[in-house]
């Protein structure tokens, strides 16, 4: 059982890299609580992590079937080996993080300060991130950084979106195609009829709620 919830856990990750829904209207700037030492201004940036208050997703092509919202996936399992023995390194007594489910043992580690090591890489993954900043992060800065940046990098064309709407297909649905083609350009995937669009599409609902369904003992057969 404990090396199933590893797997779905690991296809959670996953999936969530590919759930960039199209950003709402900016959220509130993140940044350092100081300004840097040489009078520059303070490091911000905008947090377009979708809403986590919506259980499901607009669909895309006239699909009936309900589209998760990962995002709003309630955890409640119980927490393997290894995030134990992080909620102990957190302050929690073996019983009480065995006691925690997956949600809260997240919402622990999300007000954490980031570790020596974690900032150690950050510093090369996000060389524009100001030391002093990394400092003061917690890993959902770290999160919500991430995130933004995923974002950015994976948003189609001006081209590509305009079809997309033409089409009736949302942009997230478009992004997490792409790791079903993963070998083609988005000119090629967008090229595709919309039967087998429609196809794959199904298939990631249909994912997205196994995972909803395994992890969580919210209803999801509505």
């Amino acid at each position: 059982m404990k090396k199933l919830f590893a797997l779905l856990l690991a296809f959670a990750t996953a999936l969530t890299l590919f759930a960039c829904a199209k950003a709402p209207e900016p959220a509130a700037s993140r940044s350092a609580p100081e300004a840097s030492d040489n009078g520059e201004p303070e490091f911000t940036f905008v947090d377009v992590r979708p809403s986590a208050t919506e259980k499901y997703l607009p669909t895309s092509l006239g699909i009936e079937m309900k589209n998760v919202n990962l995002q709003a996936v309630r955890d409640d399992r119980h927490l393997i080996d290894a995030e134990i023995e992080t909620a102990m390194q957190y302050g929690k007594t073996k019983a009480e993080a065995m006691a925690m489910t997956g949600s809260e043992f997240k919402e622990l580690q999300r007000k954490q300060k980031l570790d020596a090591a974690t900032i150690k890489n950050l510093r090369t993954l996000f060389p524009e991130v100001p030391y002093s900043v990394l400092l003061n992060w917690t890993f959902d800065d770290y999160e919500a950084y991430s995130y933004a940046k995923t974002y950015e990098s994976m948003r189609p064309s001006e081209e590509i979106l305009a079809e997309l709407e033409r089409r009736g297909i949302t942009e997230d649905d478009f992004v997490r195609l792409r790791k079903f083609y993963e070998y083609e350009s988005d000119e090629e995937i967008i090229a595709k009829s919309d039967d087998e669009l429609r196809a794959t599409i199904i298939k990631d609902y249909e994912q997205k709620l196994e995972y909803a369904r395994a992890v969580s003992n919210d209803d999801y057969g509505d």
